[in-house]
């Protein structure tokens, strides 16, 4: 098992409808690939954490880089991990999470 996290900004133009296509395509496609996390938006930035296996999580995260629809994106970390955080989502969008919630994940 695998975990990544990484931060973005998104580029203007960005709405909630966008938010609300990309939660509803990520959690299709993530699901068939068994990955799951979670992504905060603040307003400005992305924070999202990804978990699956590594091959897996590390092609994502190249399409996740290459999406215009945010630039600026930093790896924060990755790792193997022995458990998912997040085990029974495909993705889910938290406007909720603080993204130090998601540094804290990233220490588990």
């Amino acid at each position: 098992m695998y975990r990544l996290f990484y931060v973005s900004t998104a580029n203007p133009g960005v709405t909630n409808e966008t938010l609300e296509q990309i939660t509803e395509n990520s959690r299709k496609n993530n699901i068939e690939k068994k990955i799951s996390g979670v992504l905060a938006f603040n307003g400005f930035n992305f924070a999202q954490v990804l978990e699956g296996e590594e091959k897996d999580v590390l092609e994502l995260y190249e399409t996740i880089r290459q999406d215009d629809r945010h630039s600026g994106v930093i790896l924060i970390s990755q790792k193997p991990v022995d458990k998912r955080v997040y085990d029974s989502w495909g993705l889910e969008r938290s406007d909720s999470y603080d993204f130090d919630e998601l540094v804290k994940t990233m220490a588990l």
